[in-house]
């Protein structure tokens, strides 16, 4: 029996059907996590994927806070043994007439004392 090889062209289209095909899967789950959390529609692909996968790490997402909340530039974590890091505050940003004040009011969500 003589094998019919693939062509360097048929290999190569192959391939692109291939990553088109894990491409479309990739987003599909992407966009059924940003349904389940709509601000992250306002992060990038790199970024969602880099957040989603060190997801039991937070201090490595914390670069990413001032792409998904506003005006939160990072967020101070309490890490207790054995257990997950909380949020113990966070660091806004605020404006120049702002500054002057010694807390900031999240509207009804609680007040963040500055440091």
């Amino acid at each position: 029996f003589f094998f019919k090889q693939k062509t360097a062209y048929e290999m190569l289209r192959s391939l692109v059907g291939s990553e088109m095909c894990i491409r479309d899967s990739l987003y599909t789950f992407l966009d059924e996590k940003r349904k389940a959390f709509p601000r992250f529609y306002f992060v990038s692909v790199a970024d969602l994927l880099d957040i989603l996968s060190n997801g039991n790490n937070p201090p490595k997402i914390n670069k990413h806070m001032p792409k998904i909340f506003q005006a939160i530039d990072t967020l101070e974590l309490i890490e207790a043994a054995g257990d997950r890091p909380t949020a113990k505050g966070c660091l806004l940003y605020t404006s120049d007439a702002a500054d002057d004040l010694l807390c900031v009011d999240l509207g009804g969500r609680g007040i963040i004392q500055k440091k």
